[in-house]
């Protein structure tokens, strides 16, 4: 994830929804300026789970 991307642009969509059945797994790796920027939403949501990067084979 970087910023060129808006990466954290589908994060902030998905705090806006209320439901407590839904689930964010992000499976990526992250610039270290997003990760200040998003870390942040993923604390405040539990709902959200950062797994980092993980190649294709191993999921």
């Amino acid at each position: 994830m970087n910023r060129d991307k808006n990466s954290y642009v589908p994060i902030r969509a998905f705090r806006s929804v209320e439901s407590l059945d839904l689930r964010l797994i992000i499976f990526a790796d992250t610039a270290e300026d997003v990760k200040r920027v998003v870390g942040k939403a993923i604390d405040q949501d539990e709902r959200i789970k950062y797994i980092g990067w993980i190649d294709s084979k191993e999921i």
